[in-house]
């Protein structure tokens, strides 16, 4: 008798809700499990039981693990996180995607993880930005933080190109004990969230956007660590229709503030004749400088008074929709490289964590394994590729 032959005990709650939370619909769900959609409403109708072999296809699909649908009644998870997401042209946000919603899953286990495992946290210093630059305005509050944490006193740091600045912010970030996600997700859906409630806080970026992108994505999350608020976000589109929740709004203020200061980018400017916009060689230059778009640049020059509203919207509607840098190699036409690619999503910090729990008897290899997503041969290359990034750190 073989697995296909052998009817599994599932309760149909189960199967309705694992297929709902990871936002398939019933026909989508069903192709993917190369069954019909009648007998997939019947498995979770009551009426069939579907096979053990397919029952595995279930937990692989919605990405649950086979255990959890042994369960009498569905499991009772963390709330939906609040959308932040500006509408534009939609009379309503589209509910989040199936890799969203398998991104906040797995940002809310590696918080659960990372608690457990570590027993100290060096969060004190954010914790005291949190009562004291949440109070303030946009520009004082990035000026503040820059200073009091270290990340520079007058000036940014210059880098040769976008990924050394995403690299170095990463590393920042993560120096404070703030884990650091970047999770593939559709960029059309979201750029970045965050988990502020819990030990440790959790900034997650959207691995699919570029990396410029990704650099202004990591400062205004960390705004909404300061402002101890916690949401999905598309960055606001731009901020060109006027209905930008209010917290986006100061986030995003934030992140052009930290990353591109006011006397930095006058300095830049030099003698530049105030009230016209930069040619588009300028704009390029400054961008390069600070490794922000060039919508960014933009929307500092209108804050620091350069240039007009109107003149803003202008520029910055040609550039509505442009992603720099470039889309990311296609995975599945290159050669994998695990432990290269689960450092880049999971960050080295986190993963030293996951693999001290083996070493101290904390974790069997199969549970870090199961918990980083790769195979336990893998686990030797995942330490030398963390042990390399934190030494460049």
């Amino acid at each position: 008798m073989t697995t296909d032959s052998i009817e599994a005990k599932v309760s149909p709650s189960i199967l309705t809700w694992a297929r709902t939370a990871s936002g398939l619909s019933i026909p989508e769900a069903a192709r993917r499990l190369d069954v019909e959609e009648r007998r997939l409403s019947d498995w979770e109708e009551g009426r069939e039981a579907p096979s053990i072999a397919k029952l595995e296809n279930l937990a692989e699909t919605y990405h649950r693990s086979l255990a959890t649908f042994l369960l009498p009644s569905p499991p009772r998870e963390p709330s939906s996180l609040p959308d932040f997401r500006v509408l534009g042209e939609r009379e309503r946000a589209s509910p989040f995607s199936e890799k969203t919603l398998l991104a906040i899953r797995r940002a809310r286990r590696v918080q659960r993880v990372a608690s457990d495992l570590t027993e100290e946290h060096n969060l004190s210093r954010l914790g005291g930005m949190q009562r004291l630059a949440g109070r303030l305005a946009p520009d004082a509050a990035a000026e503040k933080v820059a200073i009091d944490l270290g990340a520079y006193e007058t000036e940014p740091p210059r880098f040769a190109t976008p990924y050394q600045a995403m690299a170095h912010w990463r590393a920042w970030l993560e120096a404070l004990g703030i884990i650091v996600l970047h999770f593939p997700m559709p960029v059309e859906d979201v750029r970045g969230f965050t988990l502020p409630d819990g030990t440790p806080p959790i900034i997650v970026v959207n691995q699919s956007d570029s990396p410029r992108a990704r650099n202004f994505t990591m400062l205004h999350e960390l705004g909404h660590l300061v402002r101890k608020t916690e949401g999905v976000c598309d960055l606001g589109g731009e901020g060109l229709d006027g209905r930008v929740p209010p917290i986006e709004s100061w986030c995003n203020a934030f992140a052009g503030s930290f990353l591109v200061p006011r006397p930095s980018l006058l300095n830049e400017l030099g003698s530049y004749t105030k009230g016209e916009v930069p040619p588009d060689e300028e704009l390029k230059r400054l961008s390069s400088r600070y490794q922000v778009s060039e919508t960014t640049i933009l929307r500092r020059l209108l804050s620091t008074g350069v240039i007009l509203q109107d003149q803003y919207r202008e520029h910055a509607r040609l550039r509505q929709g442009f992603r720099e840098g470039g889309r990311r190699q296609d995975r599945a036409a290159a050669k994998r490289n695990m432990p290269v690619e689960r450092v880049a999503e999971y960050g080295a910090p986190f993963i030293s964590v996951v693999l001290k729990g083996t070493s101290e008897g904390r974790l069997a290899l199969s549970d870090a394994a199961d918990i980083l997503d790769v195979r336990v041969r893998h686990l030797p290359g995942l330490s030398d590729r963390a042990a390399k990034v934190l030494t460049r750190a």
